[in-house]
This record gives structure tokens, C-alpha cells and sequence, in this order.
């Protein structure tokens, strides 16, 4: 294999870097033909543990550390960070960035530039997915993606580049904000006669503690989700089988991967959204429920056999 370089432009937050610099060393350990440069991005609201990160990594004196290397760009002093801005104002300095790597290593022994790729956002328009019988090839799933099944966010072109108009943003609350409490009775916040309205036809529970405390339990053996990551999670590791009921954010998505691609959930609606009009009737809510009672459902059986290998990663050795 020829020498190759690839460029990382990563986020400015700490959870983005050290992520993004973790699988640039993992590439780096796995394939020595590899360099890496990452581009990396500067704001005066820029948190030091960022910085004091970045020039700890270049002090690094690893078996990889001359094959990964750090590019300052010019720190902006825009007081009041908008996200969306921030970006569109690095965009300058990325390009010459770019334009300075290909440049300075033009000899035959120097590491090329394997690609260097910028989406055209303006002129994409993600309304278009919107009740399409299009599907998307997604690198992390093994099935291609409905289009139809696209979270709301990702079918807005309002909020899709760069997904959200960073909340950072917005300005802090003024005064302290109030804590959630719980009620031990619920008549306190319920309309009057609501209790008498649905006796015998429903049943109000109260708040009943953590999803890993309910999931924890020997007497619970199935869940009803959002398909929250957090709740598909904690639902392998007790080995307890999921109806899927996504609704907003990345939940289409883990409903999508947990049915489709891993067959350790059942779906109730996946084309679900709470914006979005589509209705999960009662005989679906039914079937999906019906299909997790079963006590030989194969799915069950998947759910358990993975609980157990998530524990066993865990273990020592």
C-alpha cells in the first residue's frame, strides 16, 4: 500500500476531539502506511482542558506520534458563539489548510492526500426524503435505511446542516432552575375526576425510578420504548426484548438497527414521528406486545444470548 494521509476536522468540544483523536490512533496502530493530520478548530469560548488536551497529544512520544500532527487554525474572537456561523467562518481557513498539505508534500516519499471532501449543504434539500421509498446505504447497518423512517431533524433543512443551531448559543437562564419533584399523589396534579373517569378502563403509575432499577427486576421481562440509546442499552444488557415505539431524535435509527439489522426488538411503528402525523393504532400496539409475550419468541432468545456477551466483555482477561 502507497503512502496515505487523511485530514480530521473535528469539532472544538472535548467529547468530539477525544473521540475523533481516538480512531485516528486506532487507524494509525492498524494500517503504518497512514498519516493523519487533524485541523483543529479555535474560539475564544474554547474550553482550556481543550487546549491543554491538544498540546498534551503533541508532546505525545508514541510508536504513532510522528504520523499524527496537530494544525492550529487562526482563533476567532466573534464574542457571542454561534455555532452555525463558527463554521461557515473556518471554512477559509480549512480550504487553505487543505491547500497548504498538498503543497508542502508533493514528493514522491511524502504520505498523499487521499481525499478531501466538503458536502454542498445549500444545495441539498432533505424535505425531498420525506415519504420516500428511498433507501439510504448507511456504513454502520448492514440493511440500507428507509428514507421514510428519517428522524425529523434529519428531514429539516432548517435544522439538518449542521443539525442544530448549536444551544451553546443561548444565553444562560437567569436565577436558579427548579428542581423536577416527584408527587406520591397523584390526584395532586391530575385534572378533578380524572380517577373516577378511567376507573376500569386504565391505570395512572407513578414515577417507578430508574430504567436499569425496572429492567433490574426478575419480574419484568419486557419493555415498551422510545428507544432512547440509553434504554436499548440497559434493555441487552438485562436481556429484557423492546417494542419499539421511537419518536423524535436518533430513535428511528435504534429502532430500525435493533429490528431490522440485530432482530433483538419487535416494531410497533417505526415510521413514527410525534411531529409528523403518522398514528401507531391499537392492533399494532397489540401485535407488537402479543409478539414479546410469546415465551419462545426467538427474539427473546437473541436478546438473552447478547446480554450474556455484553457481560462477558466486561470481564477481565
Amino acid at each position: 500500500m502507497e503512502k496515505a494521509q487523511l485530514v480530521f476536522v473535528p469539532a472544538s468540544g472535548m467529547g468530539h476531539l477525544v473521540s475523533a483523536l481516538e480512531v485516528a490512533k486506532l487507524l494509525l496502530t492498524r494500517c503504518h502506511q497512514l498519516s493523519i493530520t487533524v485541523l483543529v478548530l479555535n474560539h475564544s469560548s474554547v474550553s482550556s482542558k481543550v487546549h491543554n488536551y491538544v498540546e498534551l497529544q503533541k508532546a505525545s512520544s508514541s510508536t504513532i506520534s510522528n504520523r499524527l500532527r496537530f494544525i492550529d487554525l487562526p482563533k476567532d474572537e466573534t464574542k457571542l458563539f454561534n455555532f452555525s456561523s463558527f463554521i461557515e467562518r473556518q471554512k477559509p481557513h480549512v480550504k487553505e489548510a487543505g491547500l497548504k498539505i498538498t503543497q508542502s508534500e508533493s514528493s514522491v516519499d511524502s504520505p498523499q492526500l487521499a481525499g478531501f471532501k466538503i458536502r454542498d449543504e445549500e444545495n441539498f434539500n432533505p424535505i425531498e426524503f420525506r415519504g420516500s421509498t428511498a433507501e439510504l446505504p448507511v456504513p454502520t447497518l448492514v440493511n440500507p435505511f428507509p428514507a421514510r423512517i428519517m428522524p425529523s431533524a434529519m428531514l429539516s433543512k432548517e435544522w439538518l446542516p449542521p443539525i442544530l443551531d448549536n444551544t451553546r448559543s443561548q444565553p444562560p437562564p437567569s436565577g436558579l432552575l427548579a428542581t423536577p419533584s416527584d408527587y406520591e399523589d397523584p390526584q395532586e396534579i391530575l385534572p378533578e375526576g380524572f380517577f373516577h373517569q378511567t376507573s376500569g378502563i386504565g391505570k395512572v403509575i407513578g414515577r417507578v425510578g430508574s430504567t436499569s432499577g425496572c429492567l433490574g427486576s426478575f419480574s419484568n421481562r419486557r419493555i415498551f420504548s422510545h428507544c432512547g440509546w440509553n434504554s436499548v442499552l440497559e434493555s441487552i444488557w438485562f436481556g429484557v426484548p423492546i417494542a419499539t415505539w421511537p419518536m423524535y431524535a436518533e430513535q428511528q435509527f435504534n429502532a430500525f438497527e435493533m429490528v431490522i439489522d440485530l432482530g433483538l426488538a419487535v416494531e410497533i411503528r417505526m415510521d413514527y414521528r410525534n411531529d409528523g402525523g403518522v398514528i401507531a393504532y391499537s392492533n399494532e400496539i397489540e401485535r407488537g406486545i402479543k409478539c414479546l409475550m410469546e415465551h419462545d419468541n426467538e427474539k427473546r432468545k437473541k436478546v438473552k444470548e447478547m446480554s450474556e456477551r455484553s457481560r462477558m466483555a466486561l470481564m477481565n482477561g
